[in-house]
């Protein structure tokens, strides 16, 4: 993502059209690609998670294209914070939306390998899509994993920050720029790899892991069914408890995930009144469950095909002590 910030901006345009509030990495990347080419970024809001988000931001960029010089478009399929995902369809109106000759990066570190996406047809006769991303979320490698997809023929052509592996012909020389230039030398096969190569053992790991998947004729698709249908089975036991505070509208998206069930994530991001998520994550840890929280608001919690029907129940249940010790006396 930075390379491709680092390309857009040589092209002289100035500004960076981005959504709100992406993941940190992201944000890093499009805060050091703008000061590197003085360039702004124009921030479109995305927390209005009732409407069509892909609307939304469409005509948010049309309204900025008609002012501003727009050299990069950024979002991601899988908003990290509140897993709020965008649809097939709103990514297609937002790839309408972006120019052709404007770069358009898509972060889907939290959406591959967990929403099903037909990336293929989106992607068709498109060369100014990239896809970044990692397979250590969803995808269930470490560290170390990750990838770009990106046109062959796209138009960024240049990048001007890469890794030494862009250029596995100077490894002898111990040469990465052209003599007596800042001009950066990579091969044309690898012009946008990173910084270091994957960490062979967590390579091996994934592709040894989506292998078995493959083989036993399963898919990503049918891991988001099963793990949809984990998340209602969850809250059909915390109904059944009597929960009062764990409801399906405590989860940040629901409505959108009502209006896009073919979107929805498999991690669910649940609100925690008075500010107790902290409190709860240490809580589930004592009882050997993990999560994560985002401020101390929300909780954050994956699901995947190693679960079932008990780890629901023992879950729903913690929650609904976790209510009755600690949020029903505070």
């Amino acid at each position: 993502a930075a390379g491709a910030a680092g390309a857009a901006g040589a092209a002289g345009a100035d500004t960076f059209v981005a959504a709100e509030k992406q993941f940190v990495g992201v944000v890093r990347s499009l805060r050091g690609g703008a000061t590197m080419r003085e360039s702004e970024i124009y921030e479109i809001n995305m927390d209005d998670m009732k409407s069509n988000l892909g609307v939304h931001f469409a005509d948010s960029l049309k309204e900025c294209l008609k002012t501003r010089r727009v050299s990069l478009v950024m979002v991601s399929s899988v908003i990290s914070n509140t897993q709020v995902s965008l649809s097939e369809s709103e990514l297609g109106l937002i790839m309408d939306a972006t120019p052709e000759n404007v770069p358009l990066v898509i972060d889907i570190t939290q959406g591959a390998f967990n929403v099903p996406i037909h990336w293929g047809q989106l992607l068709s006769g498109r060369n100014n899509v990239y896809l970044v991303g990692s397979c250590v979320k969803h995808g269930r490698a470490r560290e170390g994993v990750g990838f770009m997809i990106h046109p062959k023929q796209g138009v960024l052509q240049a990048p001007l920050q890469s890794g030494w592996l862009a250029y596995i012909s100077g490894l002898s020389s111990a040469q990465t720029l052209a003599p007596n230039t800042s001009s950066l030398l990579y091969d044309e096969p690898f012009a946008w790899m990173g910084a270091t190569p994957a960490n062979i053992s967590n390579l091996e790991l994934f592709i040894n892991t989506w292998d078995a998947i493959n083989r036993a004729n399963q898919s990503v698709r049918g891991f988001h069914a099963y793990t949809q249908r984990l998340h209602e089975y969850l809250f059909a036991e915390l109904e059944r408890l009597g929960s009062s505070v764990f409801k399906w509208n405590s989860v940040c998206d629901w409505e959108r995930r009502e209006a896009h069930p073919e979107a929805a994530s498999n991690t669910l991001v649940i609100q925690v009144p008075g500010g107790m998520a902290p409190k709860l994550v240490e809580y589930l840890k004592g009882r050997h469950m993990f999560c994560d929280q985002r401020l101390e608001s929300v909780i954050r919690i994956g699901f995947g095909f190693e679960h079932g029907k008990k780890d629901c129940e023992q879950f729903a249940s913690a929650l609904v002590s976790f209510e009755r010790e600690t949020l029903n006396r505070s």
